[in-house]
């Protein structure tokens, strides 16, 4: 009696299979890995973006002159291209306090993308007043906390 070991092996479906199955899973793997550079790139501009507007903002608030202010200009960011700003300047209800509305409008060099920004500050500048409309303010507040103290009282 002759004794016939049986071969075992895979059948042609079961190799199909388990290469569609690995197929699929490269495939997942690998979209996930470019998703996640994509993000990481995103995340790397905006921060470079946010420095460069933080950077701008920075510059033109220490400007001390009002009028060389107000004309606005550019400069040249780190990442940005050239940002382009200028300001609206408006006194505040307090004496030496103003109201300086920042537009900054970035043309990156390499994309060609245009893009705005605006920035609100309040800010105490004594040198930016007007003599007389700082005497007008002080009058006027001193009215009204004048009338509110006789009214509390």
């Amino acid at each position: 009696m002759k004794i016939y070991r049986q071969l075992t092996a895979f059948t042609l479906i079961e190799v199909t299979v388990s290469l569609a199955i690995f197929s699929l899973a490269v495939v997942v793997l690998t979209q996930a890995y470019v998703n996640t550079m994509i993000s990481l790139d995103t995340i790397d501009n905006e921060t470079a973006l946010e420095a460069d507007l933080k950077f701008v903002c920075s510059q033109i608030i220490r400007k001390p002159d009002r009028k060389l202010l107000e004309n606005g200009g550019q400069m040249e960011t780190l990442s940005s291209g050239i940002a382009k700003w200028s300001v609206e300047i408006a006194q505040g209800l307090v004496s030496d306090l103003f109201y300086v509305t920042i537009y900054i409008e970035f043309s990156s060099t390499e994309s060609g993308d245009l893009n705005e920004y605006t920035q609100k500050l309040l800010l105490l500048r004594p040198t930016w007043s007007d003599p007389l409309e700082r005497s007008r303010i002080l009058a006027k507040n001193s009215d009204r906390l004048f009338f509110k103290r006789l009214t509390i009282d």
